[in-house]
């Protein structure tokens, strides 16, 4: 929200009046404050009553307050930052200064209160408001603006005013100079045990990131994985997907009963989770059993004799650890990030370390910074490279995949590559 006069924002429940005048505040449905013995007399000097709080000023000290809020205030500035852009946000500011100049904006600061229980002081409000003031720019047209720390105190002390010091938005800029949360040094991969059989098939299951929605086939990770796996190390292999777009974890099994027994080392790709995420559909017991039955059909030696590998993904985080850019909604937002490393670590991860059959790769922790808060957006991992590899806010772009693919491939060159090939030559 923007403060035209964050007062009566709270008070009369107006975002600001576009004649410069605001209601009264008993035209707004508010208990006007009694009228005090100095209300009519000589003006309230506002830095004299800055130790006061704002449920406690009588009808004088609050219209001083109003007035000296409407003086630090350029009216012009709610126009601009409407805009999409910074230049389209300072001509807006020019055009509104040519038509009604830059004088401070004229309230009705008459007969209003703030209501009780607002802990804020005169002088904690206003340094809140010239803090906001100095975010509220076109510089920050369209970015999402924190509620600033000079507001933190106002916005604890009378909640009314949170509303009205905070704006939803996409990240702003980072600085990669001030950086102050680097992507974390982790290992990506979990679970190798030492060389794998050369496969015969490569096998693709899971959801739309796994089925490629987002892309054309030629950018397509796992059809790029299956390619590497073809050109460097089984010529013979056989790619097949049974991805589809939509798919819950709960529907693994019944993908992997697509998939034909017969010989040969067989190799099953897996990206699921995400659309149970989107949907709230918390289902652990579920997830777990839907996990075991897959494993299961692969491991099953009268349907595949020669073995089954099993390579996983987890979820990366869409949005950095940030808030959503579009503002929220169905999505895997800040709230859900702890719960997502959890369920990558119970249900991909964990297997990895438990199974002699499974390597993992965390796509959520070489993911971070290049989310849909990567690039200029970059939040709060900022740094030199913040490509963005997401296409649609939630599914991978072509770099993003290709980055996926050559962090797989890397791992499939280990598990099958030289070293292994002489070891298996021996």
């Amino acid at each position: 929200m923007i403060r035209a006069s964050a007062l009566f924002v709270v008070s009369l429940g107006v975002v600001g009046c576009s004649d410069g005048k605001a209601a009264s505040s008993a035209d707004a449905g508010v208990m006007p404050v009694d009228v005090r013995a100095d209300a009519g007399l000589s003006p309230v000097d506002v830095h004299s009553i800055g130790s006061k709080r704002l449920d406690s000023l009588n009808e004088a000290q609050a219209e001083a307050l109003c007035k000296e809020d409407a003086r630090r205030y350029d009216p012009c500035i709610q126009q601009g930052v409407l805009k999409q852009t910074a230049a389209e946000c300072m001509s807006a500011i020019d055009a509104c200064h040519g038509t009604v100049g830059e004088a401070p904006a004229e309230f009705d600061c008459r007969r209003y209160d703030l209501g009780a229980d607002c802990n804020v002081t005169v002088d904690d409000y206003l340094a809140c408001v010239d803090a906001w003031d100095a975010e509220n720019t076109c510089d920050n047209v369209g970015y999402y603006l924190a509620t600033p720390d000079a507001c933190r105190s106002v916005v604890t002390g009378c909640p009314r005013f949170a509303r009205v010091f905070y704006r939803d938005g996409k990240p702003p800029p980072c600085d990669p100079s001030a950086v102050t949360s680097p992507r974390p040094d982790t290992n990506v991969f979990y679970g190798y045990d030492g060389c794998r059989p050369i496969p015969s098939r490569f096998v693709i299951l899971g959801d739309s990131i796994a089925a490629c929605a987002a892309v054309t086939q030629d950018d397509c990770g796992p059809l790029l994985i299956g390619k590497h796996l073809q050109e460097a190390i089984a010529p013979e292999l056989v790619v097949e997907s049974h991805a589809v777009s939509g798919a819950l974890v709960a529907d693994l099994p019944g993908q992997a009963a697509q998939v034909a027994g017969g010989p040969g080392p067989i190799v099953v790709w897996v990206q699921i989770i995400g659309n149970d995420l989107i949907l709230r559909h918390n289902d652990p017991d579920g997830w777990s059993a839907a996990f075991q039955t897959t494993f299961d059909y692969f491991t099953d030696a009268k349907r595949f004799p020669d073995g089954a590998t099993f390579l996983l993904n987890t979820q990366y985080s869409p949005y950095d650890q940030c808030p959503d850019p579009a503002g929220g909604g169905a999505s895997i937002s800040v709230a859900d990030d702890q719960a997502l490393q959890q369920i990558n670590q119970s249900f991909f991860i964990q297997p990895a370390e438990q199974r002699p059959d499974t390597v993992t790769y965390d796509e959520y922790a070489d993911w971070l910074g290049h989310g849909d808060n990567a690039n200029v957006r970059g939040c709060p991992y900022c740094g030199a490279d913040n490509t963005s590899w997401i296409a649609d806010g939630i599914h991978p772009n072509a770099a993003g995949y290709a980055h996926v693919a050559s962090r797989w491939d890397a791992e499939l060159d280990r598990m099958y590559g030289k070293s292994c090939a002489d070891t298996r030559d021996e």
